[in-house]
């Protein structure tokens, strides 16, 4: 056989399997096996079978060599640390599937599938890198680091950024595609990601804060997350407030700290945003850094809002919620720093 052969790469199951080029390929299908870390019988779904049309490639002047990883890369010494192994790239493909409720894998419906869970996985990536910096800001403020702490701000402003675009992406789809595919998400809902409830919880918001509206109803935050789940119709079928929640929203946040410093040094919000010297001061422009963080963040909700708009238009979410009445309520309601953005 030429082309991608199956070869193991130690993770031992059939969808970790990579494809080692050993020969010509003259299949555009191959490669996006390869891509996708399908099995080695390259069995596509059919709708990724029609994504792009057969394309021939040669192999020319090519020396396969022992030294060349599965990852198709030639390296003078296996042992050296290299691109796609100090990433973990092979792990992080074999990734991208989609799963069904019993956490078996399944084919891809449709051709932009691969997209959406893509987005949503680098989206998961960034808020880890996200929670980390939080983590790192809380300990600058409570150490009055504070030009430190503005650089982690700046950080995160620039993290919700990446975040937003990787949600626009999905504007690339085309409504009546996604719903080839949206039934098989459901009863799941991006708004069981508990990568993203830390980030709000660390970044300010409390339990008790209002936060969204379902279908006319207004709810706090926790009350929001933490219903449990029912049978029926535009019921919630998990429940999204957990345990580690609850400790979080019980420990330090980014709100708490900078609240506490400034009530000990007995800055306002009138000397913050005033042209008096303490305005100038390394505290008073960190929080002038937290309000633009608090609206970079509020930029990603309106993002993900008008993505649903152009995508699901007036229907439900796919979690219990009414779509996006339930986004923009949340754009207009949730605030990490409401001390802050307070000028009454």
């Amino acid at each position: 056989m030429t082309g991608f052969e199956p070869a193991t790469n130690g993770f031992g199951d059939r969808h970790s399997t990579w494809l080692s080029y050993t020969g010509p390929v003259t299949s555009s299908k191959a490669i996006i096996a390869n891509f996708l870390c399908l099995d080695s019988s390259l069995t596509l779904p059919k709708s990724i079978d029609s994504m792009v049309p057969e394309l021939t490639l040669s192999n020319k002047g090519v020396q396969v060599s022992k030294n060349r990883w599965q990852c198709s890369h030639e390296v003078l010494d296996p042992k050296q640390v290299h691109y796609c192994r100090y990433i973990g790239l092979e792990a992080l493909l074999a990734l991208a599937r989609p799963h069904i409720g019993t956490g078996d894998e399944r084919d891809f419906i449709h051709e932009d599938e691969p997209q959406f869970i893509a987005a949503h996985q680098m989206s998961e990536i960034g808020f880890a890198l996200h929670i980390q910096t939080l983590g790192q800001l809380i300990g600058k403020i409570e150490e009055e680091d504070y030009p430190s702490a503005l650089k982690l701000v700046e950080r995160l402003i620039v993290w919700c950024g990446v975040h937003g675009n990787v949600m626009s992406a999905l504007n690339t789809m085309e409504p009546k595609k996604f719903f080839e595919f949206r039934d098989a998400l459901a009863p799941a809902s991006g708004a069981e990601s508990e990568q993203y409830r830390i980030i709000e919880i660390l970044s300010g918001i409390e339990p008790e804060d209002a936060y969204a509206s379902i279908r006319g109803m207004d709810f706090t935050y926790r009350a929001f997350l933490d219903r449990k789940p029912e049978e029926g119709e535009n019921k919630p079928k998990a429940r999204w407030w957990t345990l580690r929640l609850t400790e979080l929203s019980e420990g330090p946040t980014v709100r708490k700290a900078i609240k506490a410093k400034l009530q000990k040094l007995g800055i306002g919000r009138e000397e913050l945003f005033g042209d008096t010297p303490p305005a100038q001061s390394s505290i008073a422009l960190l929080a002038q850094g937290l309000v633009g963080y608090d609206k970079a963040f509020r930029s990603l909700r309106s993002v993900h809002m008008m993505v649903a708009a152009r995508q699901i238009g007036t229907r439900a979410g796919t979690g219990h919620t009414d779509g996006v009445p339930y986004l923009k309520s949340a754009v207009d309601k949730a605030q990490f720093f409401p001390e802050l953005w307070d000028r009454d």
